[in-house]
């Protein structure tokens, strides 16, 4: 597996003064490299966009890191594919995705590749066609 990627979407500037968010793909093969930087893309155009944050956009850093996938998409049922962070949607449910303590701790590793004090805001991407998330630390 290669290494991930991780790339600044927007360089609002030193870290240390700066709010961090980085964006971590799960479910993205390596052939869909380019959708997930797309949808990063497109995710941080439709953040800033509104007048409500678009003047602060200079306090961002915005970070994408790609981490391939053997599996497209995210799992179903209670049961990960094999992806980077093994997302899955719970039984019964469309909007809730979950993941197992031991790939908060891979997400929090992955997330300090851009810098010991640039993971303020860590968010997980599901290549999924379906809203859904579930919040937390």
């Amino acid at each position: 597996d290669p290494d991930p990627e991780v790339v600044k979407i927007v360089d609002g500037g030193d870290q240390a003064n700066r709010i961090d968010v980085v964006f971590m793909g799960d479910g993205y093969q390596q052939s869909e490299r380019g959708k997930f930087f797309d949808d990063i893309q497109r995710l941080t155009k439709e953040m800033f966009e509104g007048t409500t944050f678009r003047s602060y956009l200079p306090l961002f850093n915005i970070w994408a890191i790609f981490v391939a996938s053997v599996d497209s998409g995210i799992g179903y049922y209670n049961v990960p594919k094999d992806t980077p962070f093994q997302l899955y949607r719970i039984n019964g449910t469309v909007r809730v995705i979950q993941f197992d303590e031991e790939n908060r701790e891979y997400a929090r590793t992955v997330c300090l590749l851009t810098g010991t004090s640039g993971c303020d805001y860590p968010s997980i991407i599901a290549n999924d066609d379906f809203y859904g998330g579930l919040g937390g630390e």
